[in-house]
C-alpha cells in the first residue's frame, strides 16, 4: 500500500485492469473493515471507475475524510485506469500496487526491501 508519491514512484506497478482491482479491494482492503457497520459485502457495491484531475492512477480506495468525497458514503474503491493520471496516492487514498516482475535493488538487499531473489 502506497500513501505517498505513486505506485510507479516507489517501485511498483499500477493495478489498471478492473478484475484484478476489484479482487485486491476484496482480498486487502474491505476485509480489514467492519463489514458489519459499513454495511460492505462485496467491492461491486460502491465501485466508480474515475476519470477526474488530481486522483492517484490505479487501484485505491477512498479513506473516510478525504478531501472532496466528504458527502460520499465511505468506504468505497475506485479504479483509474490511465497510467496518465497525475494525482498522488495519500493516507485517505492509499494505492493497492502489484510487484513488478522484477527490479533492479541498489541499497540493501532483495529481502532487505521486500523481494525475493532471483535463484534460477
Amino acid at each position: 500500500i502506497v500513501t505517498e508519491g505513486t505506485c510507479n514512484s516507489v517501485g511498483y506497478v499500477d493495478i489498471l485492469e478492473e478484475n484484478l482491482c476489484r479482487a485486491t479491494m476484496n482480498d486487502g482492503y474491505y476485509n480489514t473493515r467492519d463489514q458489519n457497520n459499513n454495511n460492505i459485502t462485496d467491492s461491486e457495491e460502491n465501485y466508480p471507475i474515475v476519470f477526474a484531475d488530481g486522483l492517484p492512477p490505479g487501484c485505491w480506495p477512498v479513506e473516510p475524510g478525504a478531501p472532496g468525497f466528504e458527502e460520499a458514503e465511505l468506504p468505497f474503491a475506485c479504479i483509474t485506469p490511465l497510467e496518465t493520471a497525475v494525482g498522488n496516492c495519500t493516507e485517505f487514498l492509499p494505492c493497492f500496487c502489484k510487484l513488478p516482475e522484477y527490479t533492479i535493488v541498489t541499497e540493501g538487499t532483495c529481502n532487505s526491501v521486500g523481494y525475493v531473489d532471483i535463484l534460477e
